[in-house]
């Protein structure tokens, strides 16, 4: 949420052709992630929405993540806590409306907060079977044992599947 609020429009870049995100991560760390078609997409639906270009331009002072009041919607940013309260209540509003059908996924989601998101993230892409040299750098995990301790876990089918076929020639 501290990275969330300290982002401005400018801070997306299309120099090369392709989008990046420049952020400022822990310790002061400045460094860049691949801004995806769908995150680009999104951007645009919500600047769009808030009568905007649909993409940054170079120099664009304004916060990426806008006020909710539209009068403090020029250079004016939001708050960390701000950004914690708003995940909060989307993920309670959520888990009421599917608290009958999944009370399992209902309580989970009680218990998220923003930080989850970024977990999610990092796990979605490991299932998904990116490379965890990509995962790692997206995630701008200074080591990459940090992504494969936390995201790649030896119960991934694959693995399980030979540890099987593995086990069974042994005991002939």
């Amino acid at each position: 949420r501290e990275e969330a609020t300290a982002i401005k429009m400018s801070s997306f870049s299309n120099t090369t052709g392709k989008w990046r995100l420049y952020v400022v991560g822990k310790g002061r760390k400045a460094d860049s992630i691949i801004a995806t078609d769908e995150l680009m997409d999104s951007l645009r639906a919500y600047r769009e929405f808030h009568e905007l270009p649909p993409y940054p331009l170079p120099g664009e002072d304004r916060p990426a993540v806008l006020p909710l009041r539209k009068k403090s919607a020029g250079t004016a940013h939001v708050s960390p806590q701000t950004i914690y309260r708003t995940v909060l209540d989307v993920f309670e509003a959520v888990a009421t409306t599917i608290q009958d059908e999944s009370p399992e996924t209902a309580a989970l989601l009680r218990q998220a907060g923003p930080h989850w998101m970024r977990h999610s993230g990092i796990t979605h892409a490991a299932d998904a079977d990116l490379d965890v040299k990509y995962a790692s750098k997206q995630a701008r995990h200074a080591d990459i044992r940090t992504t494969m301790k936390n995201y790649y876990h030896p119960e991934d089918e694959p693995m399980r599947e030979q540890l099987e076929r593995s086990g069974k020639k042994n005991k002939k």
